[in-house]
């Protein structure tokens, strides 16, 4: 597994759900591997697209796709990409997991919509 941890946040302020494709959103990597290997304005679209998180989630593995090249463990495949929503009042925070083992998850994006 890499030394270093990949983090990153995305940050979307909306108004409504429905609002999601009409609303602007700020991308922003702190790590340049996370650039290199998941393409975050593609992340941010689908968000955008996706009429809940299911969807969301089918949208990120899509093998066709290929905006993401995340191989965190280093074995050769590309890892499967999980959405975790967790609310707290007005919230909702929508965290993106790279699946690196049957129980080992690393975050690699936070999606937080108001």
């Amino acid at each position: 597994m890499k030394a270093r941890m990949i983090l990153m946040a995305l940050c979307l302020s909306l108004v409504a759900c429905k609002t999601y494709a009409d609303s602007t959103v700020t991308v922003t990597a702190t790590n340049a591997d996370i650039s290199e290997n998941l393409d975050l304005k593609t992340v941010a679209t689908l968000f955008g697209q996706a009429k809940d998180l299911e969807q969301f989630e089918q949208m990120l593995n899509n093998p066709d796709s290929a905006f993401s090249n995340l191989d965190l463990n280093g074995d050769g495949y590309i890892d499967y990409l999980r959405v975790i929503e967790t609310r707290q009042g007005y919230y909702h925070a929508c965290l993106i997991q790279a699946c690196i083992a049957p129980t080992l998850f690393q975050d690699v994006a936070t999606l937080i919509v108001e």
